[in-house]
């Protein structure tokens, strides 16, 4: 299967973020590069045709900061951090490493869980306050782990 296909495939099973993308698409040519944003885009599209404005923003790996120890010889990967603004507004970015359960007999199985036991409640809150249910929303990929993304304004 050609990398445009995957790229196809992955939007129409709402599994493909913009990094997805980005990374994808860095060796196609301008045409196909266009063709996949173009369903992303569509992605946004509401029921009524019209679009949701998305705007997007494709933030390098590098940029960010590992901050998950805590001082009990935590992965400092198990969370990242950065700073962002927009329009002025500051904003704190933080993505803690998740992983789903899988263990059957759990009353949490399927839902994403922190791989830092420190963060654990972070996900539950964020959870609950989201309203997630069903599927989990999607997943910031740095470095091969999977993360869960907040941000929240500065106060």
């Amino acid at each position: 299967m050609d990398t445009l296909s995957l790229i196809f495939d992955a939007l129409s099973a709402k599994k493909a973020t913009l990094g997805h993308l980005s990374h994808l698409t860095q060796n196609l040519g301008d045409n196909n590069q266009l063709q996949a944003f173009d369903a992303l885009y569509d992605r946004f599209k509401s029921q009524d045709g019209s679009v949701q404005n998305p705007f997007f923003i494709d933030i390098p790996e590098e940029a960010w900061v590992p901050d998950g120890d805590f001082g009990n010889g935590e992965d400092p990967r198990s969370r990242l951090s950065l700073k962002l603004e927009l329009s002025g507004l500051k904003f704190h970015v933080q993505a803690i490493e998740v992983v789903e359960n899988t263990d059957p007999d759990s009353n949490e199985y399927g839902y994403l869980q922190a791989t830092n036991p420190q963060l654990e409640t972070d996900v539950s809150n964020l959870w609950a306050i989201a309203g997630w249910e069903g599927e989990h929303p999607d997943l910031l990929i740095v470095q091969g782990r999977q993360y869960l993304v907040t941000m929240f304004p500065f106060a």
